[in-house]
């Protein structure tokens, strides 16, 4: 497929889009977390449910860093001013602008619980795996689409 072959939304819309969906998701991230801080609902042998403070990074990694959180908020903040300074100049694919719709807000999620609280809350798990929240699924959508949209564009489908 090449860049001339995919469908392309306009520039208006994806920005009202965006706006529209940063807000609804970012809402069910926090409205969620805050349902779920501090409790227990769940649990079988393959998922469960249970509030966690996570003052790292994806499996907990780099908690032990004591200005790991600072750095964290600068990058977020990095983000989001590159990704709203530059949102009319992006390829408005439905891919992409899908990848803007989920990274928003889980960016702003995540950036939310660590200005406001030191920490993200977690709460959805796999047992002797993960634990999460919806603002990390929306992250791990975002880069899968951003994944696929990459690969459309290379030669990796033409062949």
């Amino acid at each position: 497929m090449t860049k001339t072959q995919l469908k392309f939304i306009s520039k208006n819309k994806f920005i009202k889009n965006t706006f529209i969906f940063t807000i609804i998701l970012f809402l069910i991230d926090i409205l969620t977390k805050y349902f779920f801080t501090n409790k227990s609902y769940f649990e079988n042998s393959l998922f469960f449910i249970k509030y966690s403070q996570n003052y790292g990074s994806a499996l907990s990694m780099f908690s032990n860093i004591s200005y790991y959180n600072t750095i964290v908020i600068l990058l977020s903040f990095g983000v989001l001013y590159y990704l709203f300074k530059n949102l009319k100049e992006f390829n408005h694919t439905k891919l992409t602008c899908l990848t803007f719709y989920f990274l928003i807000p889980g960016i702003l999620g995540n950036l939310y619980d660590r200005l406001f609280f030191g920490f993200v809350r977690d709460f959805i798990g796999i047992k002797n795996l993960f634990i999460f929240n919806m603002a990390d699924i929306y992250l791990t959508f975002a880069v899968i689409l951003y994944i696929i949209y990459e690969l459309k564009q290379s030669s990796f489908f033409s062949r």
